[in-house]
């Protein structure tokens, strides 16, 4: 393009304006009214070449015009997703900030949508329950603006798992750097076809290479690479690079709790369902222990944050509230919902019952207990208990009878997992599922 410079007139300069303006540059009133390239246009565009690194000038050149265009985008004015080049400006710079702040690590917010920055997309829709396509379109963008509160005006806490340079223009190295990569088990050969796409993304010359094995390598790769899923023995010659878990979890998780909750209170509904399955610590390693304790936090908080707010609103927890750390918070809940799915048998399912309600503090008199419904056509087991002749039985059925067993502990309610396949049945009237009811509120005979 030709310069637009000190002296012209035109939808050119009022374009130039337009976009300087909206960055907060000053200009003079007369001259954007003429549409004049005048004295204090030429000082903005002066200002602007300077605090964007650029040679210093008033005139607005090829350079200096892609990098306006580039910081007058605005998060969620277009599509963002990973492509060569890869999309730049300061609508993915504001993307990456945001998604740092909420834990999900872009590195270093250098307004390049890259692959690891399509990667923070990713875990951010995974964690809020969209598609994880990697792809920020508008749903995308309500999600992040809806936790608006949580990101608007705070710095991201390092350290980043990347440096200065984006990971897009780093695996630029690899145009001049021959690397072969390889794995030995079928899940980091997949991992291995990941990587080599990403970097076949950055550069059709990229010099990372596929390979069979270690035999595959050329003379001329500067490396060889062996991805595994377990570590290499001690005794080696091949060095050992261990990879550590994410620590950001516990993080992405309040960001999908405050995410979803929001939703919720949007949309005005009767309550809140959090499920969450904790495991037994008992015999857990110190960094697993300490790993789930976090975890244990940030639950505990959005509940009794929850219960805070809406005091009058349902609140379920749905999962195995018996190994979860705070029992103040699980006590808030109306109901404590628990899926027996995988239980055997009546035996098995009262046992695991009896179990349960003996944890101190829980509240026995609220537990939902979860069976399904049989699916159509059922080739497995699914929906069915053995009773105590070792005959299979409908789990529904057989819930709604032990329902009715005195224990010593309360049984609030029977919930039912995929209840549409009742209606599936050969006479299409929930069947099964009005039997259980029969069962546990027996109507008035004529």
């Amino acid at each position: 393009m030709d310069p637009i410079r000190e002296g012209m007139t035109g939808s050119m300069v009022e374009d130039v304006q337009d976009r300087l303006a909206s960055l907060d540059y000053e200009i003079d009133e007369t001259e954007r009214s003429a549409s004049e390239f005048g004295s204090s246009t030429a000082n903005a565009v002066a200002r602007f070449r300077i605090e964007h690194g650029l040679s210093i000038s008033a005139e607005v050149d090829l350079p200096c015009w892609s990098v306006l265009v580039d910081e007058c985008y605005q998060m969620g004015d277009r599509t963002l997703y990973l492509r060569l080049p890869n999309f730049h400006g300061n609508d993915v710079r504001c993307l990456q900030n945001a998604l740092n702040v909420l834990g999900f690590s872009c590195g270093e917010a250098d307004g390049y949508y890259g692959p690891h920055t399509e990667g923070a997309v990713k875990l951010f829709q995974e964690n809020v329950g969209m598609l994880a396509d990697g792809i920020a379109f508008a749903d995308t963008f309500d999600a992040i603006e809806r936790l608006r509160h949580v990101w608007a005006g705070k710095p991201a806490q390092g350290p980043h798992p990347m440096s200065g340079m984006s990971f897009a223009r780093a695996a630029l190295v690899l145009d001049e750097v021959a690397v072969a990569l390889t794995a030995e088990d079928p899940i980091s050969r997949n991992v291995a076809g990941r990587i080599w796409n990403i970097a076949r993304a950055m550069s059709d010359d990229t010099g990372l290479r596929l390979v069979d094995s270690t035999a595959d390598a050329l003379p001329t790769d500067r490396a060889v690479i062996v991805l595994a899923v377990t570590p290499r023995p001690a005794v080696s010659s091949v060095a050992n690079v261990t990879m550590a878990d994410d620590g950001d979890l516990a993080l992405r998780l309040r960001t999908a709790l405050e995410a979803r909750m929001a939703e919720v209170e949007a949309d005005a509904l009767d309550g809140f369902t959090l499920r969450y399955e904790p495991t037994d610590i008992t015999f857990a390693t110190d960094e697993e222990r300490t790993a789930q304790l976090a975890l244990d936090a940030v639950v505990a908080e959005a509940l009794k944050g929850w219960r805070q707010r809406h005091p009058e609103a349902l609140l379920l927890f749905e999962g195995t509230p018996q190994y979860f750390s705070d029992v103040e918070a699980a006590a808030l809940c109306d109901y404590l919902v628990v899926r027996c799915l995988d239980a055997e048998s009546v035996y098995d399912f009262g046992m695991r019952a009896r179990r349960m309600c003996g944890v101190a503090g829980l509240p026995t008199d609220r537990f939902v207990w979860l069976v399904s419904a049989v699916p159509p056509a059922s080739t497995d087991t699914t929906g069915y208990l053995l009773d105590e002749s070792g005959a299979s039985v409908r789990a529904l059925g057989a819930l709604a009878e032990w329902m009715l067993r005195p224990e010593e502990f309360g049984k609030a309610a029977v919930g039912i997992m995929d209840v549409q396949y009742d209606y599936y049945n050969s006479t299409m009237i929930y069947r099964y599922t009005k039997e259980a009811i029969e069962t546990l509120n027996p109507s008035p005979k004529n």
